[in-house]
């Protein structure tokens, strides 16, 4: 373990020590904590998120979080890839969230273009997880034009999915990047509607497997019998890919009915497809209705 590590490691369990003491001496954890924050922001800011990402939220755990949201020093640190993980990311975001007015301001309003993308998805997994893309419809707007490729593709997933727009998915699937192509397909699963059916039927025919097979599995969420045969065909087209697309898509299901295709593209020449079959096949089957 590095210095570096072992005084992160010893400002953590300090922190912990304190937080423990709550209960019994909170006015005097509580003028240690403040002390701490108005003397050192960063240091607490960077171990408090660390905390309140690993550790179940009690009432030490909401002071700290606003504690924390005086002065918004965790931001950076909830977005750091090197100091929480994405599902720390994530549990530490609900106390912050709850306890900072401007959670969701600070987190849109600390992007911009020279951001890594590790760190824009971080905010789509905070924002995910908190289930509160509503409140951030012009960032995610932006997003969706980002000089990112994989940006793009995971904006129109969440924006389209938002709001299940035909226009609006219509327009995305104009992309020339088959990963927005695909997201914004994904939005309309289970959305029963003429025109989002009509929009999945015809992506079906994308020259690319992954919008293709989206577009057949949207279809099968909202009409299995119509839509089995149409998947039943992709698995003997003879580009690979799709062929590996539609094992991937037939495990989605869980549908006996397909065992037996799975079963012969597990046996397929392509290793691709292979893996993808034997995949499906390890996922449980639902019972035959």
């Amino acid at each position: 373990m590095s210095a570096a590590e072992t005084i992160s490691l010893d400002l953590l369990l300090r922190l912990q020590g304190l937080l423990s003491a709550f209960r019994d001496q909170s006015r005097d954890v509580r003028a240690a904590l403040k002390q701490w924050n108005n003397s050192r922001p960063e240091e607490l800011a960077r171990v408090g998120v660390q905390h309140l990402g690993r550790t179940p939220t009690d009432a030490a755990e909401e002071y700290l979080a606003r504690l924390l949201a005086t002065n918004g020093a965790y931001m950076k640190h909830l977005l750091s890839t090197t100091v929480v993980s994405g599902a720390e990311a994530a549990a530490a975001a609900r106390p912050l969230s709850h306890a900072d007015l401007a959670f969701f301001q600070r987190l849109v309003d600390s992007s911009d273009e020279k951001d890594r993308t590790e760190t824009i998805n971080r905010r789509f997994e905070i924002i995910s997880a908190l289930d509160r893309a509503s409140v951030v419809v012009p960032w995610l707007q932006r997003m969706t034009h980002h000089r990112d490729p994989r940006v793009q593709s995971k904006a129109s997933l969440i924006f389209c999915g938002l709001y299940a727009n035909p226009l609006l998915v219509e327009r995305q699937l104009s992309s020339t990047d088959p990963r927005v192509r695909a997201n914004a397909i994904q939005a309309l699963w289970h959305v029963n509607k003429l025109t989002c059916r009509a929009i999945l039927e015809k992506a079906t025919g994308d020259p690319h497997h992954r919008v293709a097979l989206n577009a057949v599995l949207g279809l099968y969420y909202l009409n299995r019998v119509a839509a089995t045969d149409q998947m039943i065909a992709f698995a003997a087209n003879p580009d690979p890919q799709f062929r590996a697309a539609t094992a991937w898509a037939m495990g989605q299901t869980g549908d006996p009915a397909f065992q037996c295709y799975l079963e012969a593209l597990a046996a397929d020449p392509a290793e691709t497809v292979r893996a993808a079959a034997q995949h499906a096949l390890s996922v449980p089957r639902c019972a035959e209705s």
